[in-house]
């Protein structure tokens, strides 16, 4: 999976839908591969974007420990600049706990459970 590849931009915004990708491996290289797009999706100046995740394979919730790392990684990528929204299986939308954490690290972010209400609040007001 290449992020230069798969990275689709629509206006000022990024989409990223990696499909099966059971190749992708564990959740740290998961993770690095989402940094990845987040990295590019700032260097490219586009303040939006939307990562899919539906379709990956084998997506399990991480501990609450590895989702507040996470999340503070994202928002250090970001660096204030890029609005992320996750469109996650229905099993990973749980308490919200990781959109705080990025939250209070300085990330506009949110999860959803399908692609139009995302793309809905990446085009609302709320903007990093």
């Amino acid at each position: 999976m290449n992020p230069l590849e798969d990275l689709e931009q629509v206006g000022d915004c990024a989409f990223f839908r990696p499909a099966g990708h059971p190749e992708a491996g564990p959740l740290p290289d998961r993770i690095k591969l989402l940094l990845q797009v987040v990295a590019l999706t700032h260097a490219r100046h586009i303040p939006k974007l939307l990562i899919n995740l539906t379709e990956m394979e084998n997506l399990e919730m991480p501990n609450v420990a590895d989702r507040y790392f996470i999340m503070r990684e994202f928002a250090a990528v970001a660096k204030g600049a890029v609005k992320i929204a996750f469109v996650l299986p229905p099993h990973l939308i749980g308490d919200r706990f990781g959109v705080l954490v990025g939250k209070n690290a300085g990330l506009t972010s949110d999860v959803f459970a399908d692609e139009p209400t995302a793309v809905a609040w990446l085009n609302s007001e709320s903007q990093p």
